[in-house]
């Protein structure tokens, strides 16, 4: 059958990349199982596999006719219907060669049978070829290839022999040998032995060894030397590392001193001894036979015994036996300069070889070196070191200078010089003294750092007005803690510590000194464990020094539960609690299982985190404390607050007071009316006249329920009134402590306050103050005391103690759960971002005005008035919002449909066309319109729903969609970002991303949550390279802030930067 050649296998290819990929897959080895065989179909037919890009092989099968044109084709990729894929291509191409190798006929060009093949490559592949011919052909016996290794003038080279059986033969020229492996050669070594040089051939230890000695050939040529042509190969420090590797533990031959030895390689230092001699005049010192090389990370020492891979520490051998070796294994030194001998060199030595023998040389080793340091403190803080370095009866001063050899330990010396430089800036000649004077940050350093390391050097010898320095000994502090009505009570003891010195220990703490120094001169250091325990307990509670002095100090009881984790973390703090703390620590700490029954009436109704959600607004109450529940979205807070309420008779006659948005003030009425029939509700709504006639005779009624906005216009009205629970639902409304509605609901006289809210942060950790300035007036201190300790160290500066601090502190008072921890039967959310291109005409018209902004930042700052035109460079930044939704929105005369839109249709068309039901939220209510019209025209079924759509009218718009078979809901993001449960739909669209991700998350959760069936697709519409690209990204970046505390989007247009908005652009 004729060759199907691969001019052919190109043109049977779909395309020129199919033929390309299937011939690299061919190249890279990835056809396996080839199968060939006839059949009454096909004259021949061929399967096989192909591994491809996924995990399980690709199944390939062809069929040739007669004249071996292919007229079957078949791949389970799926994609050879209209031509050879690169799997079928890789196949034949396999097959080809397989053909053409019983003649080694080259083969034509891969890439295109037109080009000849050039001699180098016809060479490269007839060498290929030989090889998977000589690969085929049986090997009788391994061949063994043993190595030799030669040291010789602190070279180490190879010998190779080859050998099958027990007959070697030596290798006589190591370059001959190289080419016969390279070239797959049948070499004869004798009469009766030769063998294919393949790498085969060998013995899996000799094809190892061979792996190391073509490395060692590619090292000789990188340095521009050939492989030598005698019987031995050099081997670099590298090489001899390797070796060592490949035969540790086994036994090499070893040839050194012309004599070849049969050596066990071993780790470890070699147990070589210096033997001592008297001679005339002088010493000799033997050392054993030793022949030492180094490796690129080792040093090696040969004996007769064992081949040794020394530690590193014997290393500093290595020069004592290199000289030893090449003076025949005697050294030689003279009475005269036996003292510097013995004390530069012996010392070194013998801890590595120990010396024997004759010891009368050891009395010419010097005296040990002994360090005396004096230090006084003199007049005008002058502190002073002499030093004195003893040899027997002589002394020396600091800084004198050595004679020629002069018998010193100079090294010692130069450690305590050492020391004494780096710590002290003066010398005085005339009496041998360093001095330090008036510098508390170098004195401070010394006394903690360069006195210890002195200390270990020197005998140390100080005058009482240098002791007076020493840093004094840690405060132990002692605190009582007892409760007395709505009041902490601690009493600290602080033993026998100064308490006046207190105000200047904090003062330094604030200022981040490392130290505070005492009226006596003593420094104290502020990184002392008992020292920063003090620090903590004082900076944690926002204690005075006045207070600390007084040693009694009142807190608010909310407190209790941030001492109680002070005192877990602290041990250094010694703590009496009395036993009315312990028990309200520990009701608070297990708020969530505290033994409070759940409403009959609700009993089957609460979820059980529900359930626990109830018991810990009890404990809370119990204890007299206010609490945020900040469950995610859809997991029912209105109901936990309502079993809440439900027996609020039994334990106040006072009624209770719900201020919520105006869209829920009716949904609240009815969910009370629902699940707690029993009350009496009261909906504060009309108009004034009505109001204040409501207002003015609240009778009977338990719950009142009004709204933020009706709230802070009655405010008068509410003056007299006293309430039991004061509770704000999408306590968000409350964020800013300047508005109106923040100080109105903070004006409401009552007993106990909660707040509801799934996004406690939306935007600055300023929110979450305001909240709690709500619940529990002053727990996160005043808003100044807040922003300076908190706020701007954590989202300014990045740090991470004040964000662990504040997670503490609120952690007790604020409950949140997650739909993905709590709700393992809610179906699953996917989120995606679908990005549209901008065409021509939009992205010049989005160019120009992102030009516009960017020149109107750099201007304003230029000018120093960024934060005056921040409203007008905000306004320009919609604009480019709107070009990105709608360039018609922000432009008269624009017709085309913009590439957003088409994305949004397209997605609402496919999501109707599939039975899916869409939530589609844009901010722009103009944005709306215009999608309105087009779903009009596509005759898609659809309501709206935005901000000025009356209350009475949203609640039946809710219920006609979830109810009903409208398609699409069109919802402005505010209208619709809180109090509506549309489970009706599982497609959610976001048009145009807002700054405030929680809004966002706020909105989805419309519809992913407690009754949801259907999985929820999340679909994020953004313009490729715009402002709406970026801000998803620094949407990213700021979340973490507020995930570290309780999880939720901390972003806001409003909060950035110049430099951030510049950014955006």
């Amino acid at each position: 059958m004729a060759l199907f050649s691969l001019k052919k296998i190109a043109a049977l290819a779909r395309n020129r990349q199919a033929y390309l990929r299937g011939i690299s897959l061919y190249n890279a080895g990835r056809v396996q199982n080839m199968r060939r065989e006839q059949n009454r179909y096909y004259a021949e037919f061929i399967t096989a596999e192909v591994q491809g890009e996924q995990d399980a092989p690709l199944i390939t099968e062809i069929g040739f006719d007669t004249a071996g044109e292919p007229e079957y084709l078949y791949c389970s990729c799926g994609q050879f219907e209209d031509g050879a894929c690169r799997h079928i291509v890789a196949t034949l191409a396999d097959k080809y060669y397989k053909d053409m190798i019983g003649g080694l006929t080259p083969a034509s060009c891969l890439y295109d049978a037109d080009t000849p093949t050039g001699e180098a490559a016809r060479q490269l592949m007839n060498r290929y070829f030989a090889d998977e011919a000589i690969a085929a052909r049986p090997v009788k016996e391994p061949i063994s290839l043993t190595p030799t290794l030669l040291l010789s003038g602190g070279q180490a080279s190879l010998q190779l022999a080859v050998g099958c059986g027990k007959r070697s033969y030596i290798v006589k020229s190591i370059s001959r040998f190289f080419d016969a492996v390279e070239n797959g050669e049948d070499f004869a070594y004798s009469d009766q032995f030769s063998f294919y040089h393949t790498k085969a051939a060998f013995t899996p230890d000799g094809q190892t060894l061979l792996s190391l000695l073509f490395a060692q050939k590619r090292a000789l040529r990188a340095l521009g030397r050939c492989a030598p042509t005698g019987r031995e190969l050099p081997l670099s420090p590298a090489a001899c590392d390797r070796l060592f590797e490949l035969y540790e533990g086994q036994t090499l031959s070893v040839r050194m001193e012309r004599q070849t030895y049969a050596l066990p390689l071993v780790a470890g230092d070699p147990p070589l001894a210096i033997t001592a001699q008297k001679r005339k005049g002088g010493f000799a010192f033997l050392t054993p036979f030793a022949v030492p090389f180094f490796g690129a990370a080792h040093f090696f020492v040969a004996t007769d015994t064992a081949l040794f891979c020394t530690t590193s520490a014997f290393e500093n051998a290595g020069d004592w036996l290199i000289a030893a070796h090449a003076a025949g294994g005697e050294l030689t030194v003279s009475d005269d300069d036996l003292p510097a001998f013995c004390a530069k060199v012996l010392t070194v030595i013998e801890p590595l070889l120990p010396v024997t023998g004759d010891g009368e040389w050891r009395g010419f080793l010097p005296q040990p070196l002994l360090t005396r340091l004096y230090l006084d403190c003199r007049e005008g803080d002058t502190v002073t070191a002499a030093v004195q370095f003893c040899y027997g009866a002589v002394q020396l001063p600091l800084f004198t200078p050595a004679k020629p050899r002069e018998c010193r330990d100079l090294r010692g010396e130069r450690a305590v010089q050492t020391v004494i430089e780096q710590y002290f800036t003066g010398f005085l000649p005339a009496t041998g003294e360093a001095t330090l004077h008036d510098d508390d940050e170098r004195l401070f350093d010394f006394l903690t750092e360069g006195l210890p390391r002195l200390e270990a050097l020197c005998e140390v010898f100080a005058t009482d007005a240098f002791r007076r320095l020493r840093p004094a000994p840690p405060p132990k502090v002692a605190v009582g803690v007892n409760i007395s009505g709505d009041l902490l009570e601690l009493s600290v003891d602080l033993s026998q510590w100064d308490r006046n010195e207190l105000a200047a220990l904090l003062a330094a703490f604030r200022e981040n000194r490392r130290f505070s120094r005492l009226k006596s001169g003593a420094f104290v250091s502020l990184s002392d464990e008992n020292v920063q325990a003090l620090l903590h307990l004082t900076d944690e509670l926002s204690l005075t020094p006045a207070e600390l002095k007084s040693g009694r100090v009142t807190l608010p009881r909310y407190r209790a539960l941030q001492l109680q984790s002070l005192m877990n973390s602290r041990p250094q703090l010694h703590f009496r609690q009395a036993a009315v703390f312990k028990a309200l620590a520990q009701e608070i700490e297990n708020a969530t299982a505290a033994p409070y029954p759940v409403p009959k009436t609700l009993e089957n109704v609460l979820r059980p985190y529900q359930k626990e959600g109830y018991r810990w607004l009890r404990a809370l109450d119990a204890a007299g404390f206010g609490g945020i529940l900040a469950d995610d979205m859809g997991l029912g807070k209105t109901l936990q607050i309502i079993s809440l309420l439900t027996e609020d008779a039994a334990r106040s006659p006072l009624p209770s007071l719900v201020v919520c948005p105006t869209s829920l003030v009716l949904n609240w009425v009815s969910e009370l009316h629902r699940f707690a029939p029993h009350l009496t509700v009261l909906a504060v709504t009309g108009d004034a006249p009505l109001r204040a006639a409501l207002l003015s005779d609240i009778g009977d009624y338990r719950v009142l329920v009004t709204s933020y906005d009706l709230l802070k216009r009655d405010i008068l009205l509410y003056k007299e009134l006293h309430f039991h629970y004061h509770i704000l639902d999408e306590a968000q409304y409350i964020k800013n402590q300047q508005t109106q509605n923040a100080r109105a609901v903070k004006a409401i006289a009552s007993e106990r306050r909660f707040a509801l809210t799934g996004t406690p942060m939306e935007n600055r950790l300023s929110e979450l103050w305001s909240i709690f300035d709500f619940l529990m007036p002053g727990f996160l201190y005043s808003y100044s005391y807040f922003k300076k300790h908190f706020e701007l160290p954590i989202v300014r500066d990045g740090e991470e103690a004040p964000l662990s601090r504040l997670a503490v502190i609120i952690a007790p008072f604020l409950l949140r759960r997650l739909k993905k921890d709590v709700l393992k039967e809610l179906p699953p959310k996917t989120e995606q971002v679908l990005t549209a291109t901008m065409d021509e005409a939009q992205e010049k018209l989005y160019a120009a005005c992102a030009a516009q902004v960017e020149e109107k930042i750099h201007a304003e700052l230029a000018a120093g008035t960024f934060e005056k035109s921040r409203l007008s460079v905000l306004t320009l930044l919609m604009r480019l919002r709107q070009i990105c939704c709608d360039p018609s929105l922000c432009t008269d005369g624009y017709k085309a449909v913009s590439c957003k839109r088409q994305a949004c249709l397209e997605v609402v068309r496919q999501a109707c066309d599939n039975g899916h039901r869409v939530l589609l939220f844009s901010q722009f209510t103009s944005m709306l319109s215009i999608l309105e019209r087009d779903l009009d025209r596509t005759g898609i079924s659809h309501m709206t729903l935005v901000g000025s759509t009356p209350a009475a009218e949203r609640a039946q718009l809710v219920q006609r969609f979830n109810t009903g078979d409208t398609q699409v809901f069109l919802i402005s993001l505010k209208a619709g970002g809180t109090g509506l449960n549309l489970t009706g739909a599982d497609v959610v669209i976001h048009y145009d991303p807002w700054w405030n991700l929680a809004a966002q998350q706020q909105a989805t959760d419309r519809a992913h949550r407690i009754g949801q069936e259907n999985p929820v697709q999340v679909v994020r519409l953004v313009v490729q390279n715009t402002v709406e690209e970026k801000i998803l990204r620094l949407q990213e970046q700021k979340q973490e802030i507020a995930d570290a505390v309780l999880s939720g989007g901390i972003t806001s247009l409003s909060a950035l930067s110049a430099q951030e908005l510049l950014q955006l652009l």
